[in-house]
């Protein structure tokens, strides 16, 4: 059965990461919530996608050039809809603390690993390990060479590996090279060649970021183990059968 994750929560329907999208996602019953992770200067981790703060707050600067005190009560929801102008920048610990009781998956990217935000693997692994949760963790990357840092630190952590464009064998390189336990491609470089591969190396698809039925529903009859989607909804629309 194919899983549906909500892309930084429910984020067609409420601002990225905030607990806004959480709480939507859940209220849609998606099967896991992906999200994103960075580092503040005083080591913080915390939920937004940008390396900058201009997208979703308006304000300048680097989150890594930044306290967490200097962005935690920073407006991230007003660009969305100023229904939402109390949402702001959470930190994990505080989105996983919300998240413990979901028997859901997890999915953790991390933006960019140790080389930008050093020991970042190190302080996610003590998050992680700090709450009990029902649910699953998995951890991916773009930047690979974190993911098999991660791997290196925790064995047993499961991961995957990122990609934005077709790759030469990617589930092997994924498995061998890097160490992971998934492979996530964009949607637009998955085919039955990739399907063939990924089950020759048993390697579960977490397909991203996929927003219209008919892809939906094509990459769900192709099998993949996750899609990855702004609109639960209308994902779990199309795998039940409906179309635009």
């Amino acid at each position: 059965m194919t899983l549906v994750i909500a892309h930084r929560g429910a984020s067609g329907y409420a601002p990225e990461n905030t607990f806004a999208s959480f709480e939507k996602a859940l209220e849609l019953n998606s099967d896991g919530i992906e999200l994103d992770v960075h580092m503040t200067k005083d080591n913080r981790l915390v939920v937004i996608h940008d390396f900058t703060l201009k997208r979703t707050t308006g304000e300048k600067g680097r989150i890594k050039d930044f306290d967490y005190s200097d962005i935690k009560n920073l407006d991230a929801g007003s660009w969305f809809s100023d229904a939402y102008k109390h949402q702001q920048i959470p930190e994990l610990i505080k989105v996983l603390e919300f998240l413990k009781t979901e028997d859901i998956l997890i999915n953790i990217e991390i933006k960019a690993g140790s080389r930008l935000y050093p020991y970042i693997e190190e302080n996610l692994l003590e998050e992680i390990s700090r709450i009990s949760v029902k649910g699953k963790f998995l951890i991916s990357s773009f930047d690979h060479h974190g993911i098999k840092r991660l791997k290196s630190l925790d064995p047993k952590i499961k991961t995957g590996v990122l990609s934005g464009s077709s790759m030469i064998d990617p589930c092997r390189y994924s498995r061998e090279f890097v160490g992971a336990d998934a492979y996530h491609p964009h949607y637009k470089t998955v085919d039955k060649d990739l399907i063939e591969e990924s089950l020759k190396h048993h390697m579960p698809l977490n397909v991203y970021t996929v927003n219209r039925r008919r892809d939906a529903k094509k990459l769900a009859d192709l099998n993949v183990n996750s899609i990855i989607t702004n609109f639960p909804d209308k994902v779990m629309e199309a795998l039940k059968g409906f179309s635009l």
